[in-house]
């Protein structure tokens, strides 16, 4: 038994994907001994370029395992001390060359088009999902880290069935008679080739369910256009009605569920077919009524601007969902913004201008303290990776608390959220809607803004019934998208953050916002 490694590409990287797989060295395709090449270019990290259309038709039956995830390998040069062997990447006589390179501190993989990828021994031993290293009910390590001795090295590299067997000096010291191996599966070493794509299978990382479905922005016309109400029974089945508003979630932000029944149970009931109900000090589920001495905003007939929840909380919700029970009064319309496509914009915009530091690292305070509770965390306006790259928007102005330093220059950032705000709350941009008794909305919470028309308490009745779903219980039923609902959405292409915002600097979007924020930064300069 050995195990499988398969790449699999995440939003922001190559990630290396492991899988179970039983092999022998029957039917073994021979290693033919030729000369080392010289490999002298490409010796820089690898650069994970978005790639789309992956051949599927080339996927591994071991790609159907759930992964573990590392870091990519790079590119190297070849030592001159390695002994080199051909081979044929899947065992077919078709199969183009390609050549391994192995010594006792690495192996290196290469062909005529592809510089030499580095695999070391540890993360190669510490990655074995064999029976021996792996429970096969639990999926869980049956060794630790520290059982790995440091000097442990590669013994030999040989050609089994699906892939190359490697085995060890200095294995783990209990499994040293146990003839064990790890395998490289040709998927992999096809992938490491960049003879094929990184396949696309389920299940995946939670990283890559956004990749998988897709991601839509919208403004107001777009999203009237798409949005859908799924029937509330369809959706219970459990069936293509709910992988369908799983992908609508993903890809627009938000769904509607019609003919859900009028029970205070029914928003547990909707949440839980989706994932666990995220509970909060608000309780499992939660009123939306306006009432006297409200410890909410939300919980008042007042006008409630465009903002996201729980922003003081450590780990917001991702996913909220609101049942409408009764909506008798006049006015209590829903807003609806994409948050994040403003945002995206806006950092498009500092970055061209090469200051994006007012969106990304000006902290905002936001807090609750109330009936006993206290909370508080800081956030900027847009959340970037170390790369400047798009994470997450934050924006929740009811709950902003005061700045620890009044010495700060706010201007910059102040112009930066005034340009988010009037960009969110365009008449082209909200989206704007009553909801009717019956309906249920589930919407993300990182993503899309929400709020509320002020209505008449006395004229009648408003009552939402809403909880929260964690966005890691969220996304580990999302990746899990049947295959033939992605297709039918998202094609065979891999959706890619960064080809998103490119994307977006050639829309018209774009082109209002730079309008309306220099027309902002003018008024800063006077």
């Amino acid at each position: 038994m050995v195990a499988a490694f398969i790449l699999k590409r995440c939003p922001h990287q190559l990630a290396l994907r492991r899988t179970l797989t039983t092999t022998s060295n029957a039917g073994a395709a021979h290693l033919q001994p030729s000369p080392q090449k010289d490999h002298n270019h490409h010796n820089s990290i690898f650069s994970a370029k978005p790639k789309l259309a992956p051949l599927r038709s080339q996927r591994s039956p071991a790609a159907t395992t759930l992964p573990n995830i590392t870091r990519p390998t790079g590119k190297y040069e070849v030592p001159a001390s390695t002994t080199t062997l051909q081979f044929r990447p899947g065992g077919t006589t078709d199969a183009p060359l390609a050549t391994v390179a192995y010594n006792s501190q690495a192996i290196y993989i290469y062909d005529d088009a592809m510089a030499a990828r580095k695999i070391s021994p540890i993360p190669l031993r510490e990655s074995c999902i064999c029976h021996l290293c792996k429970d096969k009910s639990s999926g869980q390590k049956q060794y630790t880290s520290v059982e790995i001795p440091t000097n442990i090295s590669i013994a030999n590299v040989k050609v089994a069935q699906n892939g190359l067997a490697i085995t060890f000096n200095n294995d783990i010291q209990r499994y040293a008679d146990a003839s064990h191996e790890s395998l490289l599966s040709w998927e992999t070493i096809n992938t490491l080739l960049e003879r094929i794509e990184p396949a696309r299978t389920s299940p995946v990382w939670p990283a890559t369910a956004f990749e998988r479905t897709g991601v839509e922005f919208w403004d107001k016309d777009s999203l009237s256009k798409q949005i859908r109400k799924i029937d509330y029974d369809e959706f219970m089945q459990g069936n293509e009605a709910m992988w369908e508003a799983i992908v609508d979630i993903c890809r627009l932000g938000l769904v509607f569920l019609k003919n859900v029944p009028r029970d205070e149970t029914s928003v547990e009931r909707i949440t839980q077919r989706v994932a666990n109900i995220r509970e909060t000090f608000y309780g499992r589920t939660w009123d939306v009524r306006a009432k006297p001495d409200a410890e909410n905003v939300a919980y008042t007939s007042g006008y409630l601007g465009l903002h996201q929840d729980l922003l003081y909380l450590h780990d917001p919700p991702m996913i909220q969902v609101l049942h409408c029970m009764e909506n008798s009064c006049a006015g209590g319309e829903s807003l609806f913004s994409d948050g994040e496509r403003v945002a995206r914009i806006l950092l498009s915009l500092a970055a061209n201008e090469g200051d994006t530091s007012s969106l990304t690292q000006d902290p905002v305070p936001y807090e609750y303290t109330k009936h006993g509770y206290s909370y508080r965390q800081f956030r900027p306006l847009v959340q970037t990776t170390a790369a400047g790259e798009f994470v997450h928007v934050f924006w929740s102005p009811p709950f902003q608390g005061r700045h620890e330093s009044l010495d700060s220059d706010l201007k910059q950032w102040l112009v930066e959220a005034k340009a988010f705000h009037s960009l969110i709350n365009d008449e082209s941009a909200m989206w704007q809607g009553k909801m009717q008794p019956g309906d249920c909305v589930i919407f993300n919470n990182m993503r899309i803004m929400h709020g509320r028309t002020a209505f008449d308490a006395a004229g009648g009745s408003r009552w939402l019934k809403g909880t929260y779903i964690s966005g890691d219980d969220f996304l580990s039923k999302a990746c899990h998208v049947p295959a033939e609902i992605i297709k039918k959405h998202q094609g065979d292409e891999l959706w890619d953050t960064r080809a998103a915002s490119r994307e977006l600097e050639s829309s018209v979007w774009y082109t209002e916002a730079k309008e309306k924020r220099d027309a902002l930064m003018s008024s800063l300069r006077k």
